[in-house]
């Protein structure tokens, strides 16, 4: 089946080529393609159009076929090559250290930080907000530069974040790159724009303003205080809030 096809437009088969485009149209002309007038609901939602729709009306054909074409084509590029836009997400970007372990927490575990190199009453708030959205992690740490997702090329704090995180069935699923500008907010606009699927809403959990603003960040920051606890109770409704009732993710 074409990409096409699946679109749910199969009576005009691949539509790659002028050429074919040419004898689609004379095919059509023929009455090989029947019904006098034909409306297909081209991938809905493909290129940002949510209604789809292209009418082919005799003595018109043509017209409404180079624009079905651009459509088509237009969506596929749109929703990397599968005819529609791409699947939605929402994402977690999240720092560790003055988010997930703090001051108080660092004291009392000094001698055995890599045990416990996270507070796991911490962790159980990301849970809350993972459980109450459906987001995903990325890490924005400089931890990432210790992770992968193979365990054995993991360093050992990390793997040991990775094991707490899964004591409460959550996981990793990215990180950002590093770059030699150290412009966090660069860093979680790149990785938007690269991500697999469409990031819809976005939360940015950190203890350190890098600049939020500059980057228009700054209303998809929750601010944690590594002296105050690192994410506490209260910030959970408001991480919530951002990934369901906020806004959509900036361009």
């Amino acid at each position: 089946m074409s990409m096409c096809e699946s679109a749910g437009i199969s009576c005009f088969g691949d539509l790659r080529t002028s050429a074919h485009h040419e004898n689609l149209y004379a095919e059509t002309s023929r009455g090989k393609c029947p019904a006098k007038v034909r409306m297909f609901r081209a991938a809905g939602g493909m290129a940002g159009n949510t209604e789809g729709i292209i009418r082919i009306q005799k003595g018109n054909r043509m017209d409404h076929l180079r624009r079905l074409y651009w459509k088509i084509t237009d969506g596929l590029r749109a929703g990397g090559g599968r005819g529609l836009r791409k699947p939605a997400m929402k994402v977690i970007f999240l720092d560790i250290d003055g988010v997930l372990n703090h001051e108080e927490f660092f004291m009392a575990h000094i001698d055995e930080m890599e045990q416990f190199p996270v507070d796991p009453a911490c962790v159980r708030r990301i849970k809350e907000i993972v459980d109450a959205t459906g987001a995903r992690i990325v890490l924005t740490s400089s931890w990432r530069m210790g992770w992968n997702r193979g365990a054995g090329e993991m360093d050992e704090l990390c793997r040991r974040l990775v094991e707490i995180m899964a004591e409460f069935d959550l996981e990793i699923y990215d990180k950002t790159d590093w770059l030699r500008s150290g412009d966090r907010g660069l860093e979680i606009r790149e990785w938007i724009n690269k991500a697999p699927l469409r990031v819809e809403r976005f939360v940015i959990i950190d203890d350190n303003d890098f600049h939020w603003a500059k980057r228009r960040l700054d209303s998809y920051w929750i601010q944690t205080d590594f002296s105050d606890g690192g994410l506490k109770e209260e910030h959970v409704p408001r991480a919530v809030k951002i990934l369901t009732d906020g806004r959509q993710c900036a361009e």
